[in-house]
């Protein structure tokens, strides 16, 4: 066993109420998290195409090596895989949360959990170190999750004061359980229902919270008394002092004034932390999208709002928002007695806290309206006959899969990253280089050639090509096409980096767990030439931790193979080429795009006439035959079937993926050599 691991998977079985523990070290290759849940998930999946709720889904909480240690930004943050219920159509997908439940699963002696099956009345599952069982939870469902994390409590510690350290079986002392658990969101299904853990942190993204509920799981609080084995204690110390030294907060972050009646609050180990709690309890530990919950417009109402969605179990930003409701409800075609009734939903009271507790409490109950808001929009807009109109004027806002569009352009990569995934990438900090620059160090101190040149020299093993990092989408004069197919966001270059993006996300954020606002970095504003700490710092921790000698780009193999695991995956769902295409909107001028989004993270790099300048991109939209350029491109540069998207033999056995390449073909989906 390596060290930083536990070198056990907890396995739970909840339809005859069995555990029982895998070896963790088959799975090592992959890191942890997103990666070594997709390799479980492939071993004890049988059917990968079974619908989301089918009790075959397999569901996968995964830690990492740097889970539960002292490393920055990186040790609370653990990955939920599964097949997912909001996905349009329904696929294999993940969810990522921060806190604590991910260090204290480590503490119990657990590297993660697969869950299978399906109890047939509500449980819970309780875990102290290595002892795990399987609990009634029929006194907790109907609770919402603040209440059901404090009945596990209660039941773990027998006691109703929070703030005491408990004895567990070993004589040693400790908090209560961290828990993680479903809101009534949850228990009746919403393909918008999160799994929840302390006040704002939760599992959002991918309707988990509703596979819980068809799983008859209502929580999971874990105890842990243990350590994880460092093989370099000192290595690891001199590494978060150097870290800590000269990073910044690059994206995101609280400032907290000295006199303020609150104070930060981040994951275990940030040194940066981005939320806060107050004195008065309301609103604690939320950020982003949650900060605006049912267009909640004032900072108590914005904060009681944010905890009706956390009680209930609710995805802020999918869901949360109502955007499309309410611009049906601005057409006139929804309303009370409307040709879509928004019954109980008080429309006239949108943007206020009562308006979002009312809206949480329908679509937990399905209640009116509810019904259809609980399926998400894209399953509401194709109810009511809409869904085709409204994705070609862009009222249904939903780029691809079904999901939001969240920063999709002009920061080029969360679009085409989206595309080929499964879910709405939400991958800020790229984006976040550019935000540093413009608005911390300054474009006149790092010019847009140097900092193509930093990024250049970080993006190993491809750092002889710069021209993936140029952002032009039309010619000079705004209307060739030609720049773009060849230097910019549909050419070969851009291609490239793509690729490079999906396996460092795939490996270094999804799988080990690196904050997404903090790395990838490749700006610093208190470094001498403004470099970042990627690619030093994320093997550094890897290494101090594991005793591995891993280099940076033997994360990015590792993450190549991630990603051509989950590519797999998604073909034997039924995954083709001919699906991955953005909704119409995208390929016409929009005046949709919030104004605060381009302006937040100003202008990106773009060369013009052989210069590298800095350029207002804000206007962005895709051409269709552009898109389909880059995706031959694309598909040839990952070794897939440029007609299909498939993967060839060929690549998959040259990743070590052999088995997985024999399934593919028995199913008659491998994809064809060039």
């Amino acid at each position: 066993m390596t060290n930083g691991y536990a070198g056990k998977i907890l396995r739970i079985n909840l339809t005859d109420r069995t555990t029982s523990a895998m070896d963790t070290e088959p799975y090592e290759e992959y890191g942890g998290g997103y990666g070594m849940g997709a390799a479980v998930f492939w071993d004890l999946c049988e059917d990968k195409t079974v619908e989301s709720f089918d009790p075959k889904n397999v569901i996968t909480v995964m830690t990492s090596p740097l889970t539960g240690t002292i490393a920055p930004c990186v040790a609370g943050r653990i990955e939920m895989t599964g097949i997912s219920p909001y996905c349009y159509p329904e696929w294999y997908s993940r969810s990522n949360m921060g806190g604590f439940v991910g260090p204290m699963l480590k503490l119990a002696g657990w590297d993660g959990i697969a869950i299978e099956g399906k109890a047939d009345s509500p449980v819970w599952v309780k875990i102290i170190d290595g002892e795990v069982t399987i609990e009634d939870a029929d006194g907790m469902w109907g609770m919402d999750t603040y209440a059901t994390q404090e009945e596990v409590w209660r039941q773990v510690t027998g006691r109703n004061n929070f703030g005491e350290w408990i004895k567990v079986t070993n004589g040693d002392t400790t908090q209560g359980p961290a828990t993680m658990c479903i809101g009534p969101a949850g228990e009746t299904l919403s393909r918008l229902a999160t799994v929840s853990h302390g006040c704002g942190m939760a599992f959002g993204q991918g309707g988990f919270g509703a596979v819980w509920g068809a799983k008859n799981l209502k929580a999971i609080g874990v105890v842990g008394t243990g350590s994880v084995k460092i093989a370099d204690v000192n290595a690891l110390i001199d590494a978060r002092n150097e870290f800590t030294g000269f990073a910044c907060r690059p994206n995101g972050g609280t400032t907290i004034p000295a006199n303020a009646p609150f104070r930060a609050s981040g994951c275990m180990a940030c040194p940066f932390p981005c939320k806060y709690r107050s004195q008065t309890g309301i609103g604690n530990d939320s950020i982003c999208a949650e900060a605006y919950a049912g267009g909640a417009a004032n900072s108590i109402g914005v904060n009681t709002a944010t905890d009706f969605l956390g009680m209930y179990g609710l995805n802020a930003y999918e869901g949360a928002w109502t955007s499309y409701l309410f611009s049906l409800y601005m057409l006139g075609v929804a309303g009370p007695g409307k040709e879509i009734d928004t019954n109980p939903l008080p429309m006239d009271k949108y943007g206020t806290t009562i308006f979002t507790e009312a809206l949480a409490r329908a679509i937990s109950t399905r209640d009116g309206i509810g019904k259809y808001l609980a399926e998400g929009d894209m399953r509401m807009a194709e109810a009511f006959g809409r869904m085709e109109e409204d994705l070609q004027s862009g009222l249904l806002f939903k780029p691809q899969w079904g999901y939001n569009w969240h920063w999709t352009t002009p920061e080029i990569s969360f679009a085409y990253g989206s595309l080929f995934g499964t879910r709405d990438t939400n991958e800020h900090c790229w984006q976040g280089n550019f935000r540093l620059v413009n608005y911390t160090i300054t474009p006149e101190k790092l010019p847009a050639a140097k900092l193509v040149e930093n990024m250049s020299k970080a993006t190993i093993p491809y750092t002889d090509d710069p021209l993936m990092f140029n952002y032009g989408w039309q010619g000079s004069d705004g209307s060739d096409m030609a720049e773009a197919l060849e230097t910019g966001i549909y050419s070969e270059h851009k291609a490239k980096f793509i690729a490079w993006h999906r396996y460092y996300t795939r490996y270094y954020k999804e799988s080990i767990g690196y904050c997404d606002f903090v790395y990838p970095m490749f700006a610093a504003p208190n470094t001498p030439d403004y470099s970042g700490w990627t690619p030093e710092y994320e093997p550094k921790f890897i290494n101090a931790i594991t005793g591995n000698n891993m280099t940076f780009e033997d994360g990015i193999k590792a993450g190549r193979k991630i990603w051509n695991l989950n590519r797999a995956i998604f073909i034997l769902q039924g995954r083709h080429r001919d699906m991955e295409k953005f909704a119409e909107f995208m390929y016409a001028p929009s005046d949709k795009i919030p104004s605060y989004i381009t302006a937040v993270m100003g202008p990106l790099s773009v060369i013009r006439d052989g210069e590298w300048i800095y350029e207002d991109c804000a206007t962005m939209f895709m051409d269709r035959d552009g898109v389909e350029t880059f995706k031959d491109r694309y598909y040839a540069f990952e070794g897939w079937d440029v007609a299909t998207g498939w993967p060839t033999r060929s690549t998959l056995e040259e990743l070590g993926l052999n088995n997985v390449a024999d399934t593919l073909e028995a199913a008659g989906k491998l994809g064809n050599p060039s």
